[in-house]
């Protein structure tokens, strides 16, 4: 069976790191794979340190990282820093198949890295906010104590279950039971006619006779998932419907008004769902995306799709009164009406997607070495997924690691680029009725130069340009590691062009943060600066006849 669990993403490294420091810094991980009840209802899990999430790891800029990880689980494993850019260090990136073998049951693997992004040399941006010195020193206090804020969508099912599941149905798992903030939720289903009430216009097109299920999922239909091949009547309770209520704890972030703000670093760990977060009476200034600082703009919602981190300012109140606040993350998407809440409570005394603005001023080059135009469309089943001319086989992950051999994954699963050179992707949808997806590159970051709501049809993003001058940003691009592309609702498809600069030699995968559509295949090898390919130190080397890794067992 197929090892899902082996390439787990840990997002709990990502609140910003603003304060310059020069030490190691050494952190001790024991993962291991437990039955723990979330969101009320038990199942085995990934536990990082006993826990779910893992526990926050704060680093400042400067800092050598030691990470060391002790897989305890019966089953290998690696470790990813999604958004750590890892000048330098690409063989601890963490990417089974591409940069190391995967982490043998019982074994232990050192990570090390350098925290190389931001520090107090970059000016932070809350005098755009305001010129008054307290309210200035409340906000720098409030960043200082930022805290993560993991938003998620919860399974009861594993993710060996659903995949097998996927396999011997043919339909793509697109919903979950829970959403959780920090882990914490409760699954809860809406009665039938307040479902239908809730239907939006693009669904009901799509659904034509049919409905929603009990579980607010849209069911296995062509006009949702493509005409191809399915049997539902395989899939187990809870996959797309059977809701089975069950009540976790609540998330409760305790406020203290005389401290006039509060800050978080909102997460999306989110395997299918696409969240809007809020906070009920009270708008917040968004001030960083992706860990880079932005032109602080005031929002009474943000959309945070999956592997998107968003830092918000946020004003409390001081007018004496005592209250509780409801926070609220709902998924947008056509896939699935569902959504969690959180309290903001005070201690003491009585949507929209905004364009945003980045702090720097380093735009990118206005021409390229190289253009990839990578087609997405579905392969043949509804849950496999091609991104280029191919879908990316799990088998890989087993590979000798393409760091120690450039050509150990073929073409056309691997694109390769030249140091210190420019290099355009145009995500091409070349078939409709799909939903965005979170296109996340690892390592170094990328500038959204433009997007359009038809396939893509020409040969580089120059010649777009004299066609549709109007499609692109180059004076305030965003510079980002996750970005969406277009929904695709109807049927045609749509684009999204990303343009980035060759500065981190090593091997980095390119793929959809949707946890099934990576899993489905919609990924691509990225082999950066090959004239220029690391040399890999002697600790990292690999061991003379190295055996096959573990699998996961059967559940």
């Amino acid at each position: 069976m197929r090892a899902i669990y082996r390439f787990s993403s840990l997002l709990a490294l990502l609140c910003l790191a603003h304060w310059v420091s020069c030490k190691v810094v050494r952190f001790e991980l024991d993962l291991t794979y437990e039955d723990r009840e979330i969101a009320g209802f038990v199942r085995k899990a990934i536990l990082s340190n006993g826990q779910l999430p893992g526990p926050t790891l704060r680093v400042k800029q400067g800092d050598d990282v030691e990470f060391v990880v002790s897989n305890l689980m019966p089953f290998a494993t690696t470790v990813h820093f999604h958004g750590v850019m890892q000048q330098g260090t690409s063989w601890s990136d963490g990417t089974p198949g591409l940069s190391q073998q995967p982490i043998d049951s019982g074994d232990t693997f050192v990570y090390r890295w350098t925290a190389v992004d931001y520090g107090s040399s970059v000016k932070k941006p809350f005098k755009l906010i305001t010129e008054d010195a307290a309210k200035l020193a409340a906000m720098i206090k409030a960043e200082v104590n930022t805290k993560p804020l993991m938003l998620s969508d919860w399974r009861f099912l594993t993710s060996e279950v659903i995949w097998q599941a996927e396999i011997d149905s043919g339909c793509e798992s697109i919903c979950s039971n829970a959403i959780l903030f920090n882990g914490r939720g409760s699954a809860w289903y809406l009665p039938q006619e307040r479902i239908h009430s809730l239907t939006m216009p693009g669904q009901r097109f799509a659904l034509g006779n049919h409905t929603l299920t009990d579980t607010g999922c849209f069911p296995p239909l062509d006009s949702f998932f493509g005409p191809f091949p399915r049997d539902p009547s395989v899939l187990p309770t809870g996959f797309d419907e059977g809701c089975i209520p069950s009540h976790g704890p609540t998330e409760i972030i305790e406020v203290n008004p005389y401290s006039r703000y509060i800050s978080r670093d909102v997460i999306s760990m989110t395997g299918s769902a696409t969240l809007v977060f809020s906070i009920d009476e009270h708008p917040m200034y968004v001030y960083a995306i992706d860990g880079r600082y932005v032109e602080p703009i005031l929002v009474e919602a943000v959309i945070v799709p999956a592997g998107s981190r968003y830092s918000v300012l946020v004003e409390l109140k001081q007018d004496g009164f005592a209250g509780k606040y409801t926070i609220g993350a709902a998924n947008i998407g056509l896939n699935q009406i569902i959504n969690g809440t959180a309290v903001l409570s005070y201690t003491a005394r009585e949507t929209k997607n905004a364009l945003l603005f980045r702090i720097s001023r380093k735009l990118p080059s206005q021409t390229v070495n190289q253009t990839f135009i990578l087609n997405i469309d579905h392969d043949h089943a509804s849950y496999r997924w091609k991104l280029g001319d191919s879908s990316f086989p799990v088998d890989y992950e087993g590979l000798q690691p393409a760091l120690f051999n450039t050509s150990s994954i073929p073409f056309p699963h691997r694109v390769s680029t030249y140091n210190n050179t420019w290099v355009d992707i145009i995500f091409n949808l070349t078939e409709g009725r799909q939903p965005p997806h979170p296109m996340h590159k690892q390592s170094n970051k990328y500038f959204v130069i433009g997007y359009g709501n038809q396939p893509f049809t020409y040969s580089s993003v120059a010649e777009a340009m004299e066609v549709v001058p109007e499609n692109f940003n180059f004076e305030h691009p965003q510079l980002r590691d996750t970005f969406s592309t277009p929904v695709a609702a109807g049927p045609l498809g749509t684009w999204l062009a990303i343009r980035y600069f060759v500065i981190n030699p090593g091997p980095f995968l390119l793929h959809c943060h949707l946890q099934m559509h990576q899993s489905g295949g919609m990924a691509l090898a990225v082999m950066d600066g090959v004239d220029a390919w690391p040399v890999v130190p002697e600790e990292y080397q690999l061991p003379v006849g190295p055996s096959p890794a573990n699998t996961s067992p059967e559940q």
